[in-house]
């Protein structure tokens, strides 16, 4: 499933293959991924229009596309975009083409047929809108980050996929960025410790950055792909060695989600200590007799 390298990625990809240049022609081969949007809108809003930027805003992608508008696209579980050329075959499960002459088009595919391409509208503004801050924002400092997640109530792990409070990270990097962190993924989001809290946030960074390296293409493929490797650290290696410590990865399940941790590594802490006034006071009530 593509997060924020994947996407980022494709950003840098649609940037160097359609900046300036104009969309001769849009053709729609499968208008699911239009999610409502009908076929004829999207076609002549697109072709003709010339692309100035794209921005990226968590999994989404903004296209400028100057007095035309904009356009908003989402990889889904499995959407990509490519790039063909004269006499080269479409790629499977085709679903828009952008044509831009002498036989060269992006394409955007989707096996599952989960993504989104759309022209920009109130429904997709309002969508975007409700987007949290982007988890490479420089904005996103430390102690943002403890603010955000001082107003969370559930588990660590479940926080970091919120793309409403955290935009851009899934199941892969959320449980990366926590095994750097040496971070259970079941630990409570509000009770980390300022410690905690600033090596995390230096995690997201360093495993999102890590990944953006490795995955650079002209084609992204993802892990669910048969010929693709797994080169993460504790994702989808459940009962195998930890590359750390060599104990085995444990997997468990959040919110319907498969988590991978490392028992060692990443341990389960007790809930906060109470402060010695709490003591106290505790001690005081019992021995008045009070529960």
């Amino acid at each position: 499933m593509p997060e924020l390298p994947e996407v980022e990625i494709t950003r840098e990809n649609l940037e160097r293959w359609l900046h300036d240049r104009v969309i001769e022609r849009a053709r729609v081969e499968d208008r699911r991924v239009l999610r409502g949007q009908s076929v004829r809108r999207l076609e002549s809003g697109l072709s003709g229009a010339r692309l100035r930027e794209i921005e990226r805003r968590g999994k989404y992608l903004i296209w400028d596309l100057g007095d035309r508008g904009g356009a908003v696209t989402h990889l889904g579980m499995s959407g990509k975009f490519v790039l063909r050329g004269q006499g080269e075959p479409d790629p499977p499960a085709t679903c828009v083409v952008l044509e831009l002459g002498a036989g060269n088009r992006v394409i955007f595919s989707d096996t599952r047929r989960l993504g989104r391409f759309q022209l920009e509208e109130s429904g997709t503004r309002k969508t975007l809108a409700q987007i949290g801050i982007d988890a490479l924002d420089r904005r996103l400092t430390p102690r943002r980050f403890g603010e955000l997640l001082r107003t969370a109530r559930l588990p660590i792990k479940s926080f970091l996929m919120d793309q409403h409070r955290l935009a851009g990270l899934g199941n892969i990097q959320a449980a990366e960025a926590l095994f750097h962190a040496g971070i259970h993924p079941s630990c409570p989001a509000d009770q980390l410790s300022e410690e905690d809290t600033a090596r995390l946030h230096r995690s997201i960074r360093l495993t999102l950055r890590q990944s953006l390296r490795r995955a650079r293409s002209a084609e992204i493929r993802y892990l669910q792909e048969g010929d693709s490797e797994n080169t993460f650290l504790v994702y989808g290696r459940a009962g195998e060695p930890c590359s750390r410590c060599g104990a085995s990865v444990r997997r468990i399940v959040h919110a319907g989600r498969s988590t991978y941790y490392c028992a060692r590594c990443q341990p389960r802490r007790p809930r906060r200590v109470p402060t010695d006034r709490a003591v106290w006071r505790a001690g005081r009530a019992q021995r008045r007799g009070n529960p």
